[in-house]
């Protein structure tokens, strides 16, 4: 058990193109950017994840392949069908999920669920445009993490 507060990075996908299956849209070259240059952040803020959850929508995975390309590799991952058109409440359940030794948590996804998140573990509303990031350290273990747990706001 470490002392160090959690911190969960909560980046929605890059911004992505339109197409007649919402599930398959591919992040532009806009998107594609403007994570390239978040990755790039976390990289001079020397941040390493223990832990990532994803949607499968190809362009969460896009966002997460662009993150890692960067990074290095996470090797604790959990892409699901069900973070996508997901709520809030199916996010904080899978974090409650994770060890205790996993520090740095990554969530990729989408709206309004993100942005939800964000909100209910801030305490002030957040709003997550397409290739945003909020970043929330929190003194609770992963599985007390409630609707009640105030987390800040960092970075």
């Amino acid at each position: 058990m470490t002392d160090r507060n959690r911190r969960l990075f909560i980046i929605r996908h890059g911004a992505a193109s339109a197409s007649s299956n919402d599930q398959d849209r591919r992040l532009t070259a806009e998107g594609q950017v403007t994570i390239a240059a978040l990755a790039a952040q976390l990289v001079a803020k020397k941040v390493k994840f223990d832990c990532v959850l994803t949607s499968n929508a190809t362009r969460a995975k896009q966002t997460l392949d662009t993150i890692v390309s960067v990074l290095g590799p996470i090797s604790c991952q959990q892409e699901s069908r069900k973070f996508y058109q997901a709520v809030a409440q199916t996010w904080l359940d899978a974090l409650q999920l994770l060890p205790d030794s996993a520090i740095d948590v990554l969530v990729v996804g989408h709206n309004p669920a993100l942005s939800d998140l964000a909100t209910m573990l801030a305490g002030s509303t957040t709003r997550l445009a397409p290739g945003d990031m909020c970043v929330l350290e929190c003194a609770q273990p992963w599985h007390v993490l409630d609707a009640d747990t105030m987390c800040k706001q960092d970075w």
